[in-house]
């Protein structure tokens, strides 16, 4: 059974998209010359890719947890080695579309930041294949 989570998208982040996107094609506009107009639209056919490719995959049947970052991050994290959940607001670079972040703590010393839409759900879904893993809220 698989379990896909949406990346939660802050208003932040797709302000900073549409602002890159148009301004990619105004600046193609004004320099008139091929390669820049086909820069522009690499810009934004990679960040309408980021946006919409950026999931969080929680396969129970091979206990896998599958983080897709648009065309730059694929990553398979098997959830036995997931030992702790925080939640975090880091400003870090990670396949998470918002500031209301999650950091995955597995092996012994690695993380990555995600932001899934349901937080609890997810989180929930994890603790059910692995119970062990814990999960420490933000003070606040």
């Amino acid at each position: 059974m698989r379990t896909k989570y949406r990346s939660k998208v802050s208003s932040a982040t797709k302000i900073l998209f549409l602002i890159l996107g148009v301004s990619s094609f105004i600046g193609a506009f004004f320099a008139g010359t091929w390669y820049i107009w086909l820069i522009a639209i690499i810009v934004v056919v990679m960040l309408t890719d980021v946006y919409y490719q950026t999931y969080y995959e929680i396969d129970r049947t091979q206990n896998n947890l599958h983080i897709k970052g648009g065309i730059c991050v694929t990553k398979n994290i098997p959830i036995q080695s997931i030992r702790k959940i925080e939640e975090s607001k880091s400003t870090v670079s990670g396949p998470a579309l918002s500031n209301q972040r999650l950091e995955i703590w597995y092996n012994t010393f690695d993380s990555i930041l995600i932001s899934p839409e349901n937080q609890i759900d997810f989180i929930e879904q994890i603790q059910e294949s692995n119970p062990r893993v814990v999960f420490l809220p933000k003070n606040k």
